[in-house]
């Protein structure tokens, strides 16, 4: 097993750039996820690059990982040199770097019957984190990013989603592509916005099908509403006019579950 005892170490310095410079990680291909519940998840569905853990901040006496992990992959850093890496208040001592997948349209392996979660402009990590929960939750296809203003594997999406982020296959394209896509697979459209008449609960979602949000403070642009199959609206009541995308996208999946009979209410 490695040791790391000094903050100045070249590995050091990489991981600490790339946990400050998103450029720089994407860059790198590189993944950082900290937290030994976070990195179990995502073990076995990303490469392991580097597993850094600190003995000082482990709990109930803990002195080593335990035997999952890859032992030529672990390295011992003491407090000093984990709190630099590190990029969470009260670490728990765990910090591992793994491979960007680097997913495209072509690698989603699509079920019988699709259903798949398209996001056009969605900018808040928090929201992204959990929309990628409840996508693993409902075990949708995959959830697909449009003009990509947030990163998939940014921590504070990996964060807010517990680490379920990383067990859904989420890809970025083109609005362009995507749509090609769509009906090349033949899976409806379903443009989700303020100024439909479509009720979601009187739509019919058993066949395949994307649904489509759009940013969190804009909505969908006219070219989704323009070319959808159906255009969907959630009902509101009183002065509120839209639902937190992460709500909204969740109400509709649950739909679209119980018309599958996947689920019963």
């Amino acid at each position: 097993m490695k040791e790391i005892i000094s903050s100045t170490n070249t590995t050091i310095k990489e991981v600490y750039k790339c946990k400050n410079k998103e450029a720089y990680r994407k860059e790198k291909h590189w993944v950082l996820v900290e937290g030994k519940r976070q990195i179990s998840l995502a073990l076995g569905k990303l490469n392991l690059i580097h597993l850094f853990y600190c003995p000082e901040l482990l709990k109930n006496k803990e002195i080593k990982p335990d035997a999952k992990f890859a032992k030529n992959k672990i390295i011992q850093v003491n407090k000093k040199v984990f709190n630099k890496i590190s990029f969470k208040n009260n670490p728990d001592g765990y910090l591992a770097i793994f491979e960007d997948k680097g997913l495209k349209l072509k690698d989603i392996k699509l079920s019988k019957n699709p259903l798949v979660l398209v996001l056009d402009k969605v900018e808040k990590p928090g929201n992204l984190g959990a929309l990628a929960r409840t996508a693993l939750a409902t075990k949708i296809d995959a959830i697909i990013l449009i003009d990509k203003k947030v990163d998939p594997f940014n921590p504070k999406v990996i964060s807010s989603s517990t680490g379920h982020s990383l067990g859904v296959d989420i890809v970025s394209s083109t609005r362009e592509d995507v749509i090609k896509y769509l009906q090349k697979n033949k899976i409806n459209i379903f443009a989700t916005s303020i100024e439909a008449s479509q009720n979601y609960l009187k739509t019919n979602f058993k066949e395949a099908c994307a649904l489509v949000f759009g940013s969190e403070d804009k909505g969908l642009g006219r070219e989704w509403l323009e070319l959808a199959d159906k255009r969907i609206i959630i009902p509101m009541f009183g002065e509120i006019d839209s639902l937190n995308v992460s709500v909204s996208a969740a109400v509709v999946i649950y739909e679209a579950l119980r018309q599958r009979n996947l689920i019963d209410f």
